[in-house]
């Protein structure tokens, strides 16, 4: 790995700690963002629901302010005028009926009369009279479909056998424009982009703001559905159908008021978005910041380390050649490398000055051994000398003890010699001396 590959992972890891904070800052204002935004949908969702409710209070006021007329055994002429009176000044409700709970009907109503299509009794309406307490019915439409309403049945105190109920037909596009109204100003309107859901017991969306456009479903997605059904109010992350996450805020059906549910939404980057831009901000920034600082690293290496490295190692090179009079040129001052380089120079000079005095020594070392060597010639040369002469005198000497040694043998074989001859003629004597007596004996004989 080079210096320079090296310079660059040095300056992305001190740029490590920084976007480390950076990603650590951004989690925790998130999960802040989500926090409070969770907080805030959950109270515009708090809200929306006491805004339901004091509708469905009003409703049960206007059932007691009817139950004069209403209690009455035939009602149906004054009580429809009068419902048309009440309902000139409460253009909140498409129409305003009494029904009888005992056979199940309606009595009387303002304008028409809602009807099945086969003429009887709409089927959104059994299910509002067996309770005998303010029901919340499903989500319905008005008749001669001029819109949808949402019925909501409140008794209607009576001392009458057969007790009956107020059936008040809250008009959709109202809610919508009344949610939206006080939206607007109630706490949290810095989640506008936040949408608010009212839907009934069935899962129907019966108010949307902001409102739906033509073709959006009608009905709760079944992400939503288990939100409608918990047993308590809470913020939850969940994933629509197309992989968003989703942070949403719900007040379920179990909540008073019964029958409607209540969930306020927020799309992850709905709410993120100023998050997300300001960390791409962020991110541009400290992207920017780490190419200046590569940049700047690689003029700083080039200049401040790569060539005074390039002239160190050249350097380098020649004193391996064993050229110790090159030196290492670094211009710039006040540098390590420019230490380094006065390091690297003043060794090799000292370098040098001992190969000088080395070779001065290996030269007087040569002489030396020159003249040693002459003198070992010369005195080799008087030892060759005395070594022949010496060789001569031995071989001489070696030649006199042989004569010595001849001379010897020769004396002791002429002295046995002389012993031997001695003997004999001393036997020669006396054999003589013994024939001259002998002689005179025989001549004596003889005569």
């Amino acid at each position: 790995m080079t210096l320079s590959s090296r310079l660059f992972l040095l300056v992305l890891g001190c740029l490590v700690p920084i976007l480390t904070a950076q990603i650590y800052s951004q989690v925790n204002l998130y999960a802040e963002r989500q926090r409070q935004f969770g907080g805030l949908l959950l109270r515009q969702a708090e809200l929306a629901n006491a805004d339901i409710g004091s509708i469905l209070e009003a409703i049960g006021q206007l059932g007691g302010s009817i139950s004069d007329f209403a209690a009455e055994r035939e009602p149906y002429a004054s009580c429809a005028r009068r419902l048309n009176a009440m309902q000139i000044n409460l253009p909140q409700y498409h129409f305003l009926a009494v029904a009888d709970t005992a056979p199940g009907r309606i009595l009387c109503s303002s304008g028409d009369a809602p009807r099945a299509a086969s003429g009887g009794e709409p089927e959104w309406l059994p299910p509002l009279l067996i309770t005998g307490r303010l029901t919340v019915g499903r989500l319905a439409t008005a008749p001669g479909g001029t819109g949808q309403f949402l019925p909501v049945a409140v008794p209607i105190p009576s001392s009458g056998a057969n007790p009956r109920m107020l059936i008040a037909a809250l008009d959709v596009d109202w809610l919508i424009r009344h949610l939206e109204a006080t939206r607007s100003v109630r706490p949290g309107h810095g989640t506008m982009d936040a949408v608010l859901i009212i839907a009934d017991s069935g899962n129907n969306i019966v108010a949307r703001v902001p409102p739906a456009i033509p073709g959006d479903n009608r009905t709760l997605a079944p992400w939503f559905r288990l939100l409608a059904s918990r047993a308590a109010p809470g913020v939850e992350i969940v994933t629509n159908d197309r992989n968003e996450s989703v942070v949403a805020a719900y007040i379920p059906n179990t909540i008073p008021p019964d029958g409607l549910s209540v969930i306020g939404f927020i799309r992850l980057p709905a709410f993120a978005g100023d998050i997300v831009q300001a960390t791409l901000q962020d991110l541009l920034v400290i992207g920017g910041s780490a190419a200046a600082a590569m940049c700047l690293a690689w003029v700083a290496g080039r200049r401040f380390i790569f060539r005074p490295a390039r002239e160190l190692m050249r350097a380098a090179s020649a004193w391996r050649e064993g050229e110790w009079s090159a030196r290492a040129e670094v211009p710039e001052r006040n540098s390590e490398f420019t230490a380094l380089a006065e390091a690297f120079n003043a060794m090799a000079a000292r370098i040098q000055e001992r190969d000088k005095e080395r070779r001065l020594q290996a030269a007087s070392l040569e002489a030396l051994v020159a003249e040693r060597t002459g003198e070992l010639s010369a005195s080799n040369n008087r030892l060759q000398v005395e070594i022949a002469e010496r060789e001569k005198t031995e071989a001489a000497l070696h030649q006199a003890r042989k004569l010595q040694a001849v001379g010897q043998l020769a004396g002791g074989i002429a002295h046995d010699f002389n012993n031997m001859l001695a003997t004999v003629l001393g036997n020669l004597e006396l054999m003589e001396h013994r024939l001259e007596h002998a002689g005179d004996r025989w001549s004596a004989e003889d005569t």
